[in-house]
């Protein structure tokens, strides 16, 4: 059993969260600014800003579940992050952030990103900057071992829980049928799994940026995202490559990682993964793709 700290858990996501983590018999304090909406029995209101280090002193993880959509209330995404690093500074405990998609890198230089593409819907472009300048701000710290969980594309408020979902790298992938796709539900089952537990702790003192994705077929398939649309047969070649340059450094490299980042994406007929959890001798100033391999 874990003691978990959920912030700002009155929202879509944060409900879930905190849901899948009391059904597993953990221990879950909430911290919300209103009347407790959560599953959770023990709450504290109050305001992301005004939680001080002594309100989460002694919890394994903390989990930032703040979400702002209005353009008076996105630079909070910075804000809210950099607040609980702050208090967390210098300690063991671990904030688990609630990332975006746009900034997943769309080419191997890692030059351009998902929220750049041509297509990418105009309405989506400022929650996108807002999450991007937050993930960039986490690299930053070297205080605190961040983990900034990013969900696949298309991010489904009332998919299904399929309770299956793979572990990727810091581009964006897309399964068999060009999809890009999790439920929220799916993606909180990710945010508590003890797999993801597991490989934050082997890189204690990094950084992290993970994302997550179903890993089995939609009952109806779905179509990619239209603004990832022309990117299919690239982003399939490279997910191949990534995955065979991944099990190379898997077997070459053996020594302690500093900073990484890992990412959540759905494949399609890849019912069981392997992570790569072998530690990786990388710069303090590098990021590690972690990406699924297909097993048989």
């Amino acid at each position: 059993m874990k003691k978990i700290a959920v912030v700002a858990a009155n929202g879509r996501a944060g409900k879930l969260i905190v849901k899948e983590a009391v059904e597993r018999g953990h221990d879950v304090t909430v911290f919300v600014r209103e009347e407790n909406q959560t599953a959770a029995e023990k709450a504290v209101q109050k305001d992301i800003m005004d939680i001080t280090a002594e309100d989460l002193a002694g919890f394994d993880a903390v989990v930032d579940a703040f979400g702002a959509w209005a353009p008076d209330t996105l630079g909070g995404h910075v804000a809210t992050s950099q607040h609980l690093c702050d208090v967390l500074s210098g300690t063991d405990v671990r904030p688990l952030v609630v990332g975006g998609a746009g900034s997943l890198y769309v080419n191997p230089e890692h030059t351009a990103c998902v929220a750049d593409g041509p297509d990418f819907p105009d309405a989506f472009k400022p929650l996108a900057a807002a999450q991007g300048e937050e993930l960039e701000k986490l690299r930053s710290r070297n205080d605190v071992a961040w983990t900034f969980v990013s969900p696949a594309a298309d991010f489904q408020a009332d998919g299904e829980r399929t309770g299956a979902y793979i572990l990727g790298g810091e581009e964006l992938t897309l399964n068999e049928a060009g999809e890009s796709v999790i439920s929220y539900a799916d993606y909180a089952i990710a945010m508590v799994d003890e797999r993801l537990g597991d490989l934050a702790a082997s890189v204690r003192g990094g950084k992290h940026r993970t994302r997550f994705a179903r890993d089995e077929p939609c009952p109806q398939p779905r179509k990619a995202s239209h603004f990832c649309t022309h990117q299919i047969q690239l982003l399939r070649r490279l997910n191949r490559a990534v995955n065979s340059l991944a099990s190379t450094l898997a077997l070459l490299l053996s020594t302690s990682v500093l900073r990484t980042t890992l990412v959540l994406n759905r494949g399609i007929g890849q019912r069981r993964t392997k992570l790569i959890r072998r530690r990786l001798a990388v710069s303090s100033h590098s990021r590690l793709a972690l990406s699924p391999i297909q097993s048989a």
